[in-house]
């Protein structure tokens, strides 16, 4: 009777940890995309005396500022490290609230430029990912992960539709501030910690810093420790892949620029589009977290990065015939978006299996910091490239650079599913 009484509270456990987690997430991806639909009224509000191209440049210019916050990813992870993820959890999901209510009072583009920056350090932190793989049981380790991730979306689908509640042609120029108030929900969603334990796995790093035979060392030391020789061989691979998994961000990021210019499309087609994309990345999450507990990581990476490519080449291509542009598009890029966030997932989660708990998250921080510098050398790369060549070619160019992972992953990646999460 002992015995079943404790397993039922474990799982009773289990299930808030899980739906906690998810909120978390929910508010992690609405106040990712948020900022991204209402650049044009900040705008109007702020540059309203500046021509149009000279708006553009400086708001550019603001945004690119402010994107630095994402780089301070590493230094949540270690603290996370250093001082557990119980209490960085809920700095970061009280940060991602503030700094959305920092967002609603700005009267200035420095103001805002400030607050966006915080915005990215705390909602880049992914500090749920750790806590939910620390304490999943390891055969459902990538199901868990990818139900969050689920759950997340429905923070991407409130962003449309509070932008349709909020912004319309005869709402006021400072409407855009409306869109910050879901995510002041975050600041008392934070304190739900309250009901959440730190990680068995952390607790059994706390219990050997303890120990007598515990050889203890500066923290600092963390943070080149998952470059050291019993790790590089595999770690650093997953740093590679992470970067070029970035500079594929931009067909994310520009393909509704490409879609919407071309004149085998109309608008109708582009939200067509756009909605599948949506709907994708929903799917990607879970053929993703189903697969990836029964078949592996090492041939979900495969699949991903061989189906990259072809799916950008069915966009470019298949745009082309007035009579199979939709069915292109929807097609290609909706494999495109599972495969990109699928890419990413994996390559995500055997980063977290790879390391002790001691730098864990170190060092997925690490990879987060990587992946970010993809993402700002891929919107570079491209704005060569399309010049060159315009913007599909481009896409397509950079999507084949995913074909260096497959030496990659056959030489140096060891498939993860199942193992037991080390400690130190």
């Amino acid at each position: 009777m002992s015995e079943e009484k404790s397993r039922r509270k474990s799982l009773g456990y289990l299930i808030f940890l899980i739906i906690f987690l998810s909120l978390v997430e929910i508010f992690d991806t609405y106040t990712t995309l948020f900022p991204n639909v209402i650049v044009s009224k900040v705008q109007d509000e702020f540059l309203a005396q500046e021509t149009q191209v000279i708006a553009d440049s400086i708001m550019s210019l603001a945004i690119a500022i402010a994107s630095i916050g994402m780089y301070f990813v590493v230094v949540n992870q270690f603290l996370a490290d250093l001082i557990g993820r119980r209490i960085m959890l809920f700095i970061t999901v009280l940060g991602m609230g503030l700094a959305s209510l920092f967002i609603f009072f700005t009267t200035n583009l420095i103001q805002y430029t400030s607050s966006l920056f915080f915005l990215y350090v705390f909602f880049s932190s992914d500090i749920w990912t750790i806590y939910i793989s620390e304490e999943s049981p390891k055969e459902r380790r990538g199901l868990y992960l990818n139900l969050i991730l689920v759950a997340g979306c429905i923070g991407a689908i409130l962003v449309p539709v509070f932008r349709s509640i909020f912004i319309t042609e005869t709402s006021p120029v400072t409407a855009w501030r409306s869109m910050t108030i879901f995510a002041f929900l975050a600041i008392p969603i934070s304190f739900l910690m309250i009901g959440i334990k730190e990680t068995s796995k952390y607790k059994e790093l706390k219990e050997m810093r303890k120990s007598d035979d515990f050889v203890k060392q500066s923290p600092f030391i963390n943070l080149k420790k998952p470059f050291a020789k019993q790790y590089r061989r595999q770690y650093i691979p997953i740093l590679i892949m992470a970067f070029i998994s970035g500079l594929n961000y931009i067909f994310i990021q520009m393909g509704e620029s490409f879609l919407a210019n071309n004149v085998n499309l109309e608008e109708g087609d582009v939200n067509i589009v756009v909605t599948i994309m949506s709907v994708s990345a929903i799917i990607g999450y879970l053929i993703t977290g189903v697969f990836a507990d029964k078949v592996g990581r090492k041939p979900l990476f495969y699949i991903y990065t061989i189906l990259t490519p072809i799916a950008i080449f069915i966009v470019i291509i298949g745009v082309q015939s007035p009579d199979l542009a939709l069915i292109a598009a929807c097609i290609g890029a909706g494999l495109a978006t599972i495969t990109f966030y699928g890419l990413g997932i994996v390559n995500r989660l055997v980063s977290i299996e790879i390391l002790p708990t001691d730098i864990r998250g170190t060092g997925t921080g690490w990879r987060s910091i990587i992946s970010a510098i993809g993402i700002t050398c891929g919107l570079l790369l491209n704005s060569i490239l399309n010049l060159i060549f315009g913007l599909g070619i481009s896409f397509l160019i950079i999507s084949l650079l995913l074909l260096i992972n497959i030496p990659i992953i056959y030489r140096y990646i060891k498939e993860t599913k199942g193992i037991e999460l080390e400690t130190v």
